[in-house]
């Protein structure tokens, strides 16, 4: 199936809200977007820097924030990769991304450095 969005929860205060992009990064967003509306949601998920993180595995803010807007009965979220750090998130059903948030410094899903 191929992507659609639907943007009726996505966060526009900080942390991880969409006022926080900028213009540049606005731009980078809707190319990349619109990139994905030709792909299936199978090529999507197995391209570089897009994957399914478990919920377990998110920012204790961002798993409040889950709690917070009723959307807490998933187990995972959907990460997609705009540029080396920025990152949207938002629930997978069908074919739809319900997108939450905007996190231009990879902190919804912090990683820890390699080698530690």
């Amino acid at each position: 199936m191929r992507p659609a969005w639907r943007v009726s929860l996505m966060t526009m205060e900080t942390p991880y809200g969409w006022l926080a992009a900028d213009e540049n990064s606005a731009r980078k967003i809707q190319n990349h977007l619109a990139s994905f509306e030709s792909m299936k949601w199978k090529e999507i998920i197995f391209g570089y820097r897009n994957h399914l993180i478990k919920k377990t595995s998110l920012s204790q803010v961002a798993q409040q924030h889950l709690i917070d807007i009723q959307q807490d009965d998933i187990d995972s979220v959907m990460s997609l990769g705009i540029d080396q750090m920025g990152r949207i998130f938002g629930i997978l059903e069908h074919n739809v991304l319900k997108v939450l948030w905007w996190d231009p410094n990879h902190e919804v899903c912090p990683s820890l450095p390699r080698n530690t």
